[in-house]
């Protein structure tokens, strides 16, 4: 959605050459924009959530396992189990943290004893909840902060 971020999907299109053709990028339409034809021609992809590769919620530097990979679908499949609908497990080392949307961030902190638990038992030594809540691409952050500062400041 942003292009300005560490996505791969966008560089294996540019990488691919004309042998991809994606008409969203292409047209500037939004992931919400998406939605919103979706919804206007009452398709259920109009509500369903984001499904974002799994390995983007393994930090950077940290090995990309089968194990790490299942930890953290483990983890959202049980988030979804307890009715969360837009939400991420980031993968730090031992640390889950978890970014839910505003409106469901009281939830997951009425609940916050429960999903501890559980993903302790998953492995995880640390369980925390982000305070900024949802967003994509937030693994990307730290690095998108460096490259403004180099840009704006590049002695």
């Amino acid at each position: 959605e942003i292009k300005g971020e560490n996505r791969p999907g966008y560089r294996a299109i540019e990488e691919a050459g004309e042998k991809i053709y994606s008409p969203f990028v292409e047209f500037n339409v939004t992931k919400e924009e998406i939605r919103e034809i979706a919804a206007s021609l009452s398709l259920s992809a109009a509500s369903r959530p984001s499904a974002a590769c799994l390995a983007t919620r393994i930090a950077y530097g940290q090995p990309i396992t089968p194990e790490a990979l299942e930890k953290v679908e483990k983890a959202e499949d049980y988030l979804l189990d307890l009715g969360f609908t837009q939400f991420r497990v980031r993968m730090h080392s031992n640390l889950a943290r978890i970014e839910v949307t505003d409106k469901e961030f009281e939830g997951a902190f009425r609940k916050k004893e429960k999903i501890s638990r559980y993903f302790k038992t998953l492995g995880f030594d640390y369980v925390t909840l982000d305070l900024e809540g949802f967003r994509s691409g937030s693994m990307d952050e730290p690095y998108m902060r460096k490259r403004v500062k180099y840009q704006n400041n590049p002695d």
